[in-house]
Protein backbone atom coordinates (compact mmCIF):
# COMPACT_ATOMS: atom_id res chain seq x y z
CA UNK A 1 0.00 0.00 0.00
CA UNK A 2 2.59 2.48 0.72
CA UNK A 3 5.43 1.79 -1.77
CA UNK A 4 2.20 2.34 -4.57
CA UNK A 5 0.50 6.11 -3.04
CA UNK A 6 4.32 7.41 -1.80
CA UNK A 7 5.03 8.84 -5.38
CA UNK A 8 1.72 10.53 -5.39
CA UNK A 9 1.42 11.74 -1.91
CA UNK A 10 4.84 13.18 -2.31
CA UNK A 11 3.86 14.96 -5.58
CA UNK A 12 0.24 15.82 -3.85
CA UNK A 13 2.18 17.18 -1.03
CA UNK A 14 4.60 19.31 -3.16
CA UNK A 15 1.20 20.88 -4.77
CA UNK A 16 -0.82 21.35 -1.24
CA UNK A 17 1.47 21.74 1.65
CA UNK A 18 3.78 19.09 3.01
CA UNK A 19 2.05 20.35 6.65
CA UNK A 20 -1.54 19.98 5.71
CA UNK A 21 -1.27 16.46 4.27
CA UNK A 22 0.84 14.84 7.37
CA UNK A 23 -2.50 16.29 9.41
CA UNK A 24 -4.69 15.02 6.86
CA UNK A 25 -2.60 11.66 7.39
CA UNK A 26 -2.81 11.56 11.12
CA UNK A 27 -6.79 12.37 11.11
CA UNK A 28 -7.26 9.40 8.07
CA UNK A 29 -4.88 7.39 9.69
CA UNK A 30 -7.09 7.60 13.29
CA UNK A 31 -10.29 7.22 11.51
CA UNK A 32 -8.99 4.53 9.98
CA UNK A 33 -8.01 2.43 12.80
CA UNK A 34 -11.58 3.32 14.60
CA UNK A 35 -13.69 1.64 11.60
CA UNK A 36 -11.45 -1.34 11.91
CA UNK A 37 -12.04 -1.84 15.17
CA UNK A 38 -15.64 -1.58 14.63
CA UNK A 39 -15.66 -3.49 11.68
CA UNK A 40 -18.35 -6.56 11.47
CA UNK A 41 -17.45 -8.24 7.91
CA UNK A 42 -13.79 -9.35 6.76
CA UNK A 43 -14.23 -7.53 3.98
CA UNK A 44 -15.44 -4.09 6.41
CA UNK A 45 -11.99 -4.57 7.77
CA UNK A 46 -10.05 -4.75 4.41
CA UNK A 47 -11.35 -1.43 3.26
CA UNK A 48 -10.71 0.08 6.31
CA UNK A 49 -6.97 -1.23 6.91
CA UNK A 50 -6.66 0.19 2.94
CA UNK A 51 -8.21 3.85 4.60
CA UNK A 52 -5.65 3.28 7.80
CA UNK A 53 -2.41 2.46 4.91
CA UNK A 54 -3.11 5.85 3.20
CA UNK A 55 -3.05 8.01 6.44
CA UNK A 56 -0.25 6.23 7.49
CA UNK A 57 1.33 7.11 3.95
CA UNK A 58 0.22 10.21 4.44
CA UNK A 59 2.68 10.30 7.45
CA UNK A 60 5.05 8.66 6.06
CA UNK A 61 6.04 10.68 3.23
CA UNK A 62 5.79 13.96 5.07
CA UNK A 63 7.26 13.31 7.94
CA UNK A 64 10.45 12.82 6.13
CA UNK A 65 9.78 15.66 3.98
CA UNK A 66 8.60 18.03 6.86
CA UNK A 67 11.98 16.98 8.47
CA UNK A 68 14.14 17.76 5.15
CA UNK A 69 12.51 21.18 4.98
CA UNK A 70 13.06 22.09 8.95
CA UNK A 71 16.59 20.87 9.84
CA UNK A 72 19.85 22.42 8.39
CA UNK A 73 21.83 20.94 6.14
CA UNK A 74 24.54 20.12 8.22
CA UNK A 75 21.99 18.31 10.24
CA UNK A 76 19.41 16.81 7.87
CA UNK A 77 21.37 13.36 8.90
CA UNK A 78 20.58 13.97 12.57
CA UNK A 79 16.92 14.52 11.78
CA UNK A 80 16.13 11.99 9.69
CA UNK A 81 18.29 9.32 11.52
CA UNK A 82 15.90 10.17 14.77
CA UNK A 83 12.87 10.23 12.68
CA UNK A 84 13.61 6.54 11.34
CA UNK A 85 15.21 5.43 14.95
CA UNK A 86 11.53 7.07 15.94
CA UNK A 87 9.59 4.57 13.58
CA UNK A 88 11.25 1.45 14.25
CA UNK A 89 10.84 2.16 17.80
CA UNK A 90 7.25 2.39 17.69
CA UNK A 91 7.04 -0.59 15.07
CA UNK A 92 8.74 -2.72 18.21
CA UNK A 93 6.69 -1.28 20.95
CA UNK A 94 3.80 -1.38 18.52
CA UNK A 95 4.23 -5.75 17.54
CA UNK A 96 5.04 -6.60 21.07
CA UNK A 97 2.10 -4.11 22.27
CA UNK A 98 -0.53 -5.33 20.13
CA UNK A 99 0.54 -9.21 20.85
CA UNK A 100 0.05 -8.78 24.80
CA UNK A 101 -3.63 -6.47 23.70
CA UNK A 102 -4.81 -9.23 21.29
CA UNK A 103 -4.21 -12.09 24.38
CA UNK A 104 -5.91 -10.05 26.63
CA UNK A 105 -8.09 -7.72 25.05
CA UNK A 106 -9.10 -9.18 21.81
CA UNK A 107 -8.29 -8.60 18.37
CA UNK A 108 -9.67 -4.77 18.31
CA UNK A 109 -7.62 -3.43 20.91
CA UNK A 110 -5.11 -3.06 18.76
CA UNK A 111 -6.65 -0.59 16.49
CA UNK A 112 -8.39 0.88 19.49
CA UNK A 113 -4.94 1.82 21.01
CA UNK A 114 -4.37 3.93 18.13
CA UNK A 115 -7.03 6.76 18.22
CA UNK A 116 -5.96 8.32 21.30
CA UNK A 117 -2.57 8.70 20.35
CA UNK A 118 -3.75 9.61 16.50
CA UNK A 119 -6.42 12.16 17.98
CA UNK A 120 -3.48 13.54 19.59
CA UNK A 121 -1.20 13.33 16.82
CA UNK A 122 -3.79 15.26 14.69
CA UNK A 123 -4.59 18.08 17.32
CA UNK A 124 -0.38 18.72 17.69
CA UNK A 125 -0.03 18.86 14.27
CA UNK A 126 -3.02 21.42 13.43
CA UNK A 127 -1.52 23.32 16.35
CA UNK A 128 2.34 23.51 16.34
CA UNK A 129 3.39 22.52 12.65
CA UNK A 130 3.63 25.19 10.46
CA UNK A 131 4.13 25.43 6.59
CA UNK A 132 7.75 25.98 5.85
CA UNK A 133 8.12 24.56 2.24
CA UNK A 134 7.87 25.92 -1.11
CA UNK A 135 4.97 24.92 -3.07
CA UNK A 136 4.86 24.39 -6.39
CA UNK A 137 2.92 27.12 -8.57
CA UNK A 138 1.79 26.62 -11.18
CA UNK A 139 2.44 22.87 -11.49
CA UNK A 140 -0.21 20.23 -12.18
CA UNK A 141 -0.67 17.04 -10.91
CA UNK A 142 0.44 14.07 -13.40
CA UNK A 143 -2.88 11.66 -12.87
CA UNK A 144 -2.50 9.66 -16.43
CA UNK A 145 1.47 9.06 -14.85
CA UNK A 146 0.49 8.17 -11.27
CA UNK A 147 -2.55 5.98 -12.64
CA UNK A 148 -0.10 4.12 -15.06
CA UNK A 149 2.60 4.55 -11.98
CA UNK A 150 -0.01 2.43 -9.21
CA UNK A 151 -1.03 -0.17 -12.16
CA UNK A 152 2.42 -1.11 -13.14
CA UNK A 153 3.70 -1.30 -9.52
CA UNK A 154 0.60 -3.43 -8.65
CA UNK A 155 1.01 -5.48 -11.09
CA UNK A 156 5.09 -5.77 -10.46
CA UNK A 157 4.45 -6.77 -7.05
CA UNK A 158 1.51 -9.10 -7.43
CA UNK A 159 4.09 -11.22 -10.08
CA UNK A 160 6.61 -10.97 -7.40
CA UNK A 161 4.21 -12.33 -4.82
CA UNK A 162 1.83 -15.17 -6.17
CA UNK A 163 3.10 -18.92 -7.07
CA UNK A 164 6.38 -19.26 -8.54
CA UNK A 165 8.38 -15.78 -9.73
CA UNK A 166 10.32 -17.87 -12.55
CA UNK A 167 6.74 -19.00 -14.24
CA UNK A 168 6.29 -18.05 -17.36
CA UNK A 169 2.64 -16.27 -16.42
CA UNK A 170 4.42 -14.66 -13.48
CA UNK A 171 7.47 -13.33 -15.83
CA UNK A 172 4.20 -12.12 -18.51
CA UNK A 173 2.67 -10.24 -15.58
CA UNK A 174 6.11 -8.65 -14.53
CA UNK A 175 6.61 -7.73 -18.24
CA UNK A 176 3.02 -5.76 -18.53
CA UNK A 177 3.78 -4.17 -15.24
CA UNK A 178 7.20 -3.16 -16.16
CA UNK A 179 5.57 -1.99 -19.43
CA UNK A 180 3.49 0.10 -17.06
Amino acid sequence: MWTILLVMLGRLADLYGRVRLYNLGFAIFTVGSLLCALSRTGEQLVVFRFLQGAGSALLMVNSAAIITDAFPRGELGMGLGTNMMANNLGAIVGYTLSGVMITYFGWRSMFLINVPIGIFGTVWGYRHLKEISVRSVGEKFDYAGSILYCIGLTTILLALTIGNPTSGRNIAILAGGLAL
